[in-house]
């Protein structure tokens, strides 16, 4: 199948190559150090397995490993599985991939099975953690992010595979290029196998403080999208800081949440179901002029997952400006002034997006329509915030900006506000 290495051979690096420990590890599967004189059943390891497995990846590794109608197999066999799985070449990977693709396709090789396979590691992994009692796992479930949906992300991961018969070089190609799959499928499998070390784990969830009363728009699999590409550009924990659904559908305070936060994902859906948004990676700021650099991003989650990166035509990555007359009053990001990649009108509830976008690559309409409503919106700071007056020893903030309410009732009570007259005079420059 691609690869000409005998089974003795595997089998001779899967010993030799595999530490102690891990053999020991595997071993208790079968409560014995014994490589040559232990076997195992297929309802012994059904029995082990079935918790962590969606049946149907059950099903389909356990055909693999029992391929022929075997009774049982040997101590040798299994580590021969796991070696070619997890610790071996990109090629061996392949194989057993193909092998669960036949498996799942009763002997077919085409893409939809294929798809399948990815979807059954999608849906064990969740298991896992759900059995590990992973916390940031946890923390997701309790925000309301859904397991039940994984189509979008399987798309994602299979895309640029035509919809015809598959073979060993496709999949060996496509292995290749897909390290987030790598990832979930080697986690499956070592938990299997019983050789998952804190070395192997890649935590897909960052880590962020549960708000009671607030949900997720976003889906696990959403997470799992954004938090891979994100990739270093983002810490491993998340701060939501604006909620439409909570916060309230007032622009100054949206302004005020996201200002100076380091950072930023912002995360829409509109009234026909799409989910996109986008990725800034400087702080929100007021500023007449686009700002911000090239690693800044749009995304789509529903109907399709994408990302948009930059495609260094223009420096056009981030807009933000309120209370100006002849410039607009939103959040924008991408393209120009009226033909925007995405932009947030300071009015609230509307936006904008176009047909396409200059300043992100292979761009296409995020939203159902270029004017399209706001059903939710969600604002997470995903970096190091900036550094307050108090930080950085500079005169410490208003009382008015510390406390609202104090504004209210000098207000009421007749109290000039001197603060406030003094920003005023303030000049805003329009360009």
């Amino acid at each position: 199948m691609g690869n000409n290495s005998t089974k003795s051979d595997t089998l001779k690096s899967a010993v030799t190559e595999l530490s102690k420990e891990k053999i020991h590890q595997i071993g208790l599967l079968f409560n014995t150090n014994n490589c040559e004189k232990t076997e195992i059943t297929e309802d012994k390891l059904k029995g082990i397995w079935h918790k962590y497995l969606s049946k149907g990846l059950l099903t389909a590794i356990l055909g693999v490993i029992f391929a022929n109608k075997k009774i049982y197999v040997m101590f040798e066999d299994f580590i021969d599985f796991y070696w070619k799985a997890c610790e071996n070449t990109n090629e061996s990977e392949a194989e057993i991939i193909l092998e669960l693709t036949k498996t799942i396709g009763n002997g077919c090789k085409r893409h939809e099975y294929l798809s399948s396979v990815v979807t059954e590691f999608l849906q064990s992994y969740f298991k896992i953690c759900a059995i590990n009692a992973d916390s940031s796992y946890n923390h997701w479930i309790k925000f309301g992010s859904s397991t039940d949906d994984v189509s979008s992300l399987t798309n994602y991961l299979l895309q640029g595979l035509n919809d015809k018969e598959i073979d060993f070089e496709t999949v060996d190609l496509w292995i290749n290029g897909n390290p987030l799959f790598r990832i979930i499928s080697h986690n499956v499998f070592k938990t299997l196998f019983n050789t998952v070390t804190l070395e192997d784990e890649v935590n897909l969830f960052p880590e962020f403080m549960l708000k009671s009363g607030y949900v997720s728009i976003l889906r696990l699999s959403d997470v799992i999208f954004l938090r891979w590409n994100l990739g270093q550009k983002s810490t491993h924990k998340w701060r939501l800081l604006y909620c439409l659904d909570n916060d309230g559908q007032s622009w100054s305070t949206f302004l005020k949440a996201i200002t100076a936060q380091g950072p930023t994902l912002i995360v829409i859906q509109d009234t026909n179901g799409y989910v996109f948004g986008a990725f800034a990676s400087q702080s929100w700021n007021v500023n007449p002029n686009f700002y911000g650099n090239e690693d800044s991003f749009l995304f789509s989650l529903l109907p399709k997952m994408n990302t948009f990166e930059s495609s260094g035509y223009n420096k056009n990555y981030q807009y933000i400006n309120t209370g100006q007359s002849t410039l607009p009053n939103g959040l924008g990001m991408g393209g120009v002034h009226n033909y925007w990649g995405l932009f947030l009108n300071a009015n609230f509830g509307s936006g904008l997006v176009s047909e396409s976008c200059t300043t992100y690559k292979n761009y296409t309409r995020l939203a159902y329509d270029k004017e399209f409503k706001m059903d939710k919106l969600q604002v997470w700071g995903v970096g190091v915030p900036d550094p307050t007056s108090e930080e950085l020893g500079e005169r410490s903030t208003s009382v008015l900006d510390k406390d609202p309410a104090a504004t209210a009732i000098l207000e009421l009570a007749g109290r000039t506000l001197h603060s406030t007259e003094i920003r005023k005079m303030k000049p805003v420059d329009e360009e």
